[in-house]
């Protein structure tokens, strides 16, 4: 069935305006309404000021090619859109609505009418593509409603026009070409003529209708794939479809194919269908083939893997088994159907995915689902100092998917697990990394602090898109080797599971600064298993032999006892006692040792025995030097006794240990000695805890260097707590310094002299300095005399580099000082008098118009600098210049600054893209009316007048230049309509309506510049009569045309419909079907020539008929 694609023959939007409140106006066309011919605008809009607009845009197609007994099988609607004001969706609907042959304001219908018109196609906006032509959704009754005998025409306009929906602003309206532009709107129609001839293709079949309009069929036979021809650069090796599959295709099991075990180590394969290579070449054809019976395999290999193939074997497809993969493998007229393990008569089988055309994608999901991503290249995390990270620049691959980075490690988030609520926590925006925190499992809402000197670590992940980094807090408070050995958490969030990439192990030990990172690329992350043996399951169950268990004694006092080669038994206290206690008999009694030596037969003394409770003399005087009593606690008793600490080397040290025992081993608080070999000071230290020297006040030592007066944790190297004076500084009994801070946490000096000297130094970083008190003056003065005058006094503040820079300075040395601002800027003065400029310049000033300032008055002219003007400046005859409080623009008004208060210039500052608009009232004097708009920021603005028409336009001036229009395509080009120098004095005047019949020409007929619309004529007094032309002659010139081509006009040429597909000769090829020099279809020549050539072949046919009669005639038949 023929389509033919018919152009807009006309095309126009009307725009309905209301310049106040009332989108009501607008939609009912009862304001201000103008039809334009620039752009096809479908939508509304809403303007600051405000403005409402509603659009209609109106298209027309002449169809009447079809005839009233025409059936249409389709139509299409399609619009090319090139502009939107995208924001609000809405549905385009095209509807019918015949305006008639001219469009005019009249043609305007109203949103409440709207849906009385028929709905032929529709499309959502957000479907819409810009730069292209779009299809509207044809609905039944555009079939209907497509004029066969004249012009289809419809009217589009926006769903929301029709609901009432009044617009938000600039943000619903999409514009489509209009009739006349590059792109016009088309109407495509699919049909069927009642005149025959008609031919069209359906499946397989060539359908054909006569003149007498009898359809005919005739079966189109396969067109082989070799004879399809793909795109190529010359004269190509391999230039068809086939060639293409041969070399792209894949062997591969398409359908079918599926294993059953037959019980006795074979296996049966059902039918199948599939594609590979006639041969094992890559240059063999691919082709498609089903193999019905496959039948059984041969005897499976046993205890082996077995794979099983459908070979094409030339055409003749059968089933092959290896035990080797690459056997086959890799043959491309093999398919491999199958993986088989033969164990006796019972198969385990896998059967091939029949992938087919999806093997690209399979091969995709395979990595995917291996890895959510992984690291190609880059993304090496640094340590960027004070616990900031730096990370470069790397590469991701998601599947087959490449996706670079742009993390820099600047911010991150991190995650913990509220194990109360069951749910990992996100914070945003940080920036260093935490040394403080780890996240404890089990319990707890996040994060806990790590024990002092303990190490935390860190888990960086980057995300799948590479935009993001996130940061998952350690479960572990870790030693130094459980951080090294610490593996990634198994509980993790869904986000770096998911969609993140770990690059990065971070350890930090708690509150420092240095970090240890490593990278999973370089170094093995072993999963989080415990790595403290109480962290182990099942330290309960009775299978530990080479442990006892605590269970073994239940009561207090248990012991256990050997009672043989790896076997105890429980002793009670009695029991134990009975087993340890001896008594020793005598001095050379020596069976008994340790415990059980618990008494002496006599108190006598001796060098090689003691008394346990008791340390005396070798001699025995004094007895008992160093007793222990019942509490374990030491005495040592002598006269004027000394306690001699003597090291035996004359190299070493000696001190005194203070500590505790902790889970069996010695913890040292502190010592008193000497610090280390060679070092002879001594030293008063604690370990762990503050070295307190008591007296009136506390003076305590803490670990870490800082010492505290009054005050039990000292911060600082030196603190001093006490509700008064904390510091006295004495230079004799007289002349001192007292430093005090009250409970405001304020600094008081008090000097016994007169001042405070601070020996020409500066004081820096003082945010106030109150000088004076409530009963005396306070004074700031600089000390310069005049013999060195110059600045006494500066006051400067740091620049954007950090910079001390001068701000302002007061002079001195003089009986007038003066105040200098440099590198400043004045915010604001505020005065109690009158300010003197002392006839100085008075530069960059903002005036403020909402405060009164007086009556100016000078003699002479001002000149009034650039300002910045918060209100009006009122100025005699109702000038006035004023800020738009809404888009920061100026205007002009020639009246009052009102609507419709008069004309209006608006001018926008350089961010604006329009730049210049001009106004004046509309009829009623109520509201603003745009005139012209002058389009900024371009090198070669715009200018668009609206709202206003030309009685006359002229270009150019006698005798200086010649007059030019010129306008630009808007994607390239430039078309220039000029005279010539010596133009003449004429007037071309157009037709008064568009051309009655379709291919007329504008001509000047009666040569008076008063053009009309004519054709070549066909009446005989409109022409000399030169002759009869010989039926033959006529034929010889047709069949002297080279050839007929199929062909479409090149854009801008020909016919102007450029989508039509003609069937003819060119003109160089036939110059007897040509006038205007060989450049133009003749239609008159060409109607002639087709009769005359009909003529003489109807005389050659008559003729021949005539010879065959007299054949007839000699044969002796009828």
């Amino acid at each position: 069935m023929p389509s033919r694609v018919r152009i807009a023959d006309d095309s126009a939007n009307i725009v309905s305006g209301d310049q106040g409140t009332s989108y009501a106006d607008a939609r009912a066309g009862t304001d201000v309404l103008r039809v334009t011919t620039v752009n096809l605008d479908i939508g509304q809009t809403k303007t600051a000021l405000p403005t409402f607009f509603c659009y209609n845009t109106l298209i027309s197609f002449d169809t009447s090619f079809l005839g009233s007994s025409a059936v249409i099988i389709s139509a299409v609607l399609s619009l090319y859109f090139d502009d939107e004001q995208a924001g609000q969706d809405f549905t385009i609907e095209a509807r019918e609505h015949d305006f008639g042959d001219t469009i005019t304001t009249a043609d305007f219908v109203a949103g409440a009418d709207i849906s009385g018109k028929t709905l032929v196609a529709s499309m959502l906006r957000s479907a819409a593509t810009l730069n292209q032509y779009n299809a509207l959704t044809s609905d039944a009754a555009l079939l209907t409603n497509i004029n066969k005998t004249g012009k289809t025409r419809i009217v589009v306009t926006s769903s929301r026009f029709r609901t009432g929906d009044e617009p938000a602003g600039f943000t619903e309206r999409i514009t489509a070409q209009m009739f006349s532009a590059a792109n016009p709107p088309k109407l495509t129609i699919t049909y069927i003529s009642s005149g025959g001839g008609q031919l069209w293709i359906e499946g397989d079949n060539l359908h054909y209708i006569d003149a007498s309009g009898v359809e005919h069929i005739v079966s189109i036979p396969p067109i082989p794939a070799t004879d399809v021809e793909v795109s190529e650069l010359g004269s190509a090796t391999y230039d068809d479809v086939q060639d293409y599959i041969n070399f792209f295709g894949d062997r591969t099991l398409l359908t079918g194919g599926t294993i059953t075990d037959n019980g006795d180590g074979t296996a049966a394969v059902a039918a199948l269908t599939g594609w590979c290579k006639e041969t094992d070449s890559n240059t063999a054809v691919g082709v498609f083939f089903d193999f019905a019976s496959p039948g059984n395999t041969p005897a499976l290999t046993d205890l082996v893997t077995n794979y099983v193939y459908i070979d094409y074997n030339g055409g003749t497809p059968q089933i092959v088994v290896s035990t080797a993969i690459l056997t086959h493998g890799r043959k491309q007229d093999h398919i491999h159907i199958a993986t088989i393990f033969r164990n006796g008569t019972t198969l385990h089988f896998h059967e091939e995915n029949t992938i087919g055309i999806s093997r690209a994608n399979a091969v995709n999901f395979h990595w995917l689902e291996e890895f959510a991503a992984h690291r190609v290249s880059g993304l090496v995390t640094s340590d960027g100092g004070s616990l900031a990270l730096s990370i470069t620049a790397g590469v991701l691959y998601e599947g087959s998917s490449r996706h670079p980075t742009v993390v820099d490690g600047s911010t991150w988030s991190t995650w913990y697990y509220n194990f109360n609520t069951s749910a990992w926590v996100e914070v945003t925006g940080q920036s260093a990394i935490d040394n403080a925190n780890y996240n404890p499992t089990g319990s707890g809402t996040g994060l806990a602090n790590l024990t002092a000197n303990r190490y935390a670590v860190h888990w960086v992940y980057v995300d799948i898109d590479g935009a993001d980094l996130h940061i998952v807090y350690g479960q572990g408070d870790y030693k130094a080797n459980e951080a090294e050995e610490a593996g990634v958490p198994a509980l993790l969030p869904d986000q770096v599971i998911h969609y993140g990439v770990l690059i990065a192990k971070i350890i930090v030990q708690e509150g420092q600064t240095a970090l240890v990172i490593t990278y999973p690329w370089t170094s093995a992350f072993t999963s989080s298993f415990a790595t403290d043996h109480g962290s182990l399951a099942g330290l309960g169950d009775d299978d530990h032999t080479q442990y006892l268990r605590h269970a073994l004694a239940t009561a207090v006092n248990d012991f256990l006892v050997a009672s043989g080669s790896g076997a105890y038994v429980k002793k009670t206290l009695a029991e134990t006692l009975a087993i340890l206690t001896h008594t020793v008999a005598s001095h050379s009694d020596t069976s008994a040792t340790g415990s059980e030596l618990n008494t002496l037969t006599d108190n006598s003394m001796a060098d090689t025995l003691h008394r346990h409770s008791e340390l005396s003399a070798s001699d025995g005087s004094p007895d008992a030097v160093l007793t222990l009593n019942s509490g374990g606690n030491a005495l040592f008793l002598k006269v004027d006794p000394v306690f001699t600490l003597q090291n035996a080397n004359a190299t070493g040290f000696e001190y005194f240990e203070f500590g505790k025992t902790v889970t069996s081993s010695f913890v040292r608080s502190g010592y008193v000695g000497e610090g280390s070999s060679g070092n002879e000071n001594i030293y008063l230290a604690a370990d762990i805890a503050d070295v307190i020297l008591i007296a009136a006040g506390d003076i305590i030592l803490s670990p870490t260097g800082n010492v505290g007066i009054g005050v039990a944790d000292p911060d600082t190297k030196l603190e001093v707590f006490n509700a008064g004076n904390q510091l006295k500084l004495s230079f004799d009994g007289t002349d001192n310094a007292i430093f005090a801070v009250d409970t405001d946490g304020v600094l008081t000096i008090t000097p016994s002299g007169a001042a405070v000297d601070f020996a020409s130094k500066a004081i820096i970083n003082v945010l106030d300095l109150d000088l004076g008190s409530a009963s005396a003056a306070g004074t700031l003065w600089a000390m310069l005399t005049a013999a060195n005058a110059g600045t006494a006094l500066v006051i400067k503040s740091r620049d954007s580099i950090d910079i001390h820079r001068a701000r302002l300075g007061l002079s001195g040395g003089g009986d007038t000082a003066v105040w200098t601002y440099t590198n400043s800027t004045i915010v604001g003065i505020v005065l109690s008098g009158a300010l003197d400029a002392n006839n100085q310049d008075i530069d960059n000033a903002v005036l403020d118009a909402s405060v009164a300032k007086g009556v100016w008055t000078a003699s002479g002219t001002w000149t009034v600098p650039s300002m910045t003007l918060a209100g009006p400046i009122s100025i005699p005859s109702a000038i006035q210049i004023a800020g738009d409080d809404t888009t920061g623009g100026w205007s002009l008004y020639g009246g009052l600054a009102i609507a419709g208060g008069g004309s209006r210039l608006r001018l926008f500052g350089k961010g604006s893209t329009t730049q210049v608009f001009i106004y004046t009232s509309n009829a009623a004097q109520n509201a603003d009316v745009v005139r012209v708009v002058i389009d900024g920021n371009k090198a070669d603005c715009i200018a668009a007048w609206t709202n206003i028409y030309h009685t006359g336009m002229k270009f150019g001036l006698a005798g200086t230049a010649t007059g030019a229009w010129t306008m630009d395509g808007v994607t390239s080009g430039v078309v220039t309509m000029t005279v010539a120098a010596a133009a003449g004095t004429w007037t071309m005047t157009l037709p008064t309506a568009v051309a009655a019949v379709p291919g007329y020409q504008l001509t000047d007929a009666a040569g008076n510049g008063i053009t009309s619309w004519t054709a070549a004529a066909s009446r005989r007094e409109w022409k000399h009569d030169l002759g009869i032309v010989r039926p033959q002659d006529a034929l010889d010139e047709i069949l002297k045309t080279k050839a007929v081509h199929r062909f479409t006009y090149k854009a801008g040429q020909g016919t102007g419909d450029f989508e039509t597909v003609y069937v003819g000769p060119f003109a160089d090829e036939a110059p007897w079907a040509m006038h205007f020099k060989g450049g133009i279809v003749n239609p008159v020549n060409t109607l002639g020539y087709m009769v005359l050539g009909f003529k003489a072949v109807d005389a050659r046919i008559e003729k021949l008929e005539e010879e065959l009669r007299d054949l007839k005639a000699l044969a002796g038949r009828n």
